[in-house]
């Protein structure tokens, strides 16, 4: 569960272009096969900035094994998805990132719990939350590759093409899209996810697999949707 904000790279929601929206999804959080807590998505996308807010909260038994809160938030511009500010902290093991960017001088200032570094940065450079959102926005057809900024290190996120396929969704059987993300140089080191075109390509599940056995998975369990948002700051 440590890494499960990780998978919130591809917690992908729907958002009209109204003013002002917000849709807030929940999801059933496990790890190899046992229930270990849920997980909240805000997205809110207003007429200048676009936010986002992922929160993973632990339950009793994952509590026991030392899992805090993981929270993450990212703030883009609403016209072109750039990042602008993001944020991700893990109570259980202390761990926190905050980027800053400053496109004026392509460059962000990173601060993480081991200390503060100015990175440059790429014309595409994403951070995990805005990534979320660019796939959203590219599907069905999504770029083969995207360059993302995640735990302070810049990454190359690889996907295969996207494929329609069966799956019960909330009680109703749907085609939805099944989109892969190839982890690294391991075919069966993989994160997976399906998108329900009929709900504005909503995330509905996330399956992370690792040596070819699943190991974290998320099923929508809710979806909600109003139109103001709650805008907090990203660091709080």
């Amino acid at each position: 569960m440590r890494r499960v904000l990780s998978l919130f790279g591809f917690l992908l929601f729907g958002f009209s272009s109204a003013a002002a929206d917000t849709t807030q999804a929940t999801y059933d959080l496990y790890y190899k096969g046992a229930q270990t807590g849920t997980v909240t998505v805000t997205l809110t996308r207003e007429t200048v900035h676009t936010y986002y807010k992922a929160i993973a909260k632990p339950n009793w038994l994952a509590r026991l094994f030392g899992q805090g809160t993981i929270i993450e938030r990212g703030t883009m511009t609403s016209k072109n998805l750039q990042p602008q500010e993001y944020f991700y902290h893990d109570s259980g093991r202390n761990h926190h990132y905050k980027y800053v960017y400053d496109w004026s001088h392509d460059q962000v200032l990173v601060t993480t719990h081991e200390g503060e570094s100015t990175e440059p940065l790429g014309d595409g450079t994403l951070d995990p939350a805005a990534m979320a959102v660019r796939l959203l926005h590219d599907l069905p057809d999504p770029s083969p590759n995207y360059s993302v900024l995640s735990k302070g290190l810049l990454k190359v996120y690889r996907f295969e093409i996207p494929l329609l396929e069966p799956l019960e969704v909330l009680g109703q059987k749907r085609l939805v899209w099944k989109v892969v993300r190839v982890r690294g140089n391991a075919t069966d080191s993989r994160i997976v996810t399906w998108h329900d075109p009929k709900r504005n390509q909503w995330m509905v599940r996330t399956v992370r697999m690792e040596g070819g056995k699943e190991k974290i998975r998320l099923e929508l369990t809710g979806v909600n949707r109003s139109d103001a948002g709650d805008l907090h700051p990203i660091d709080q």
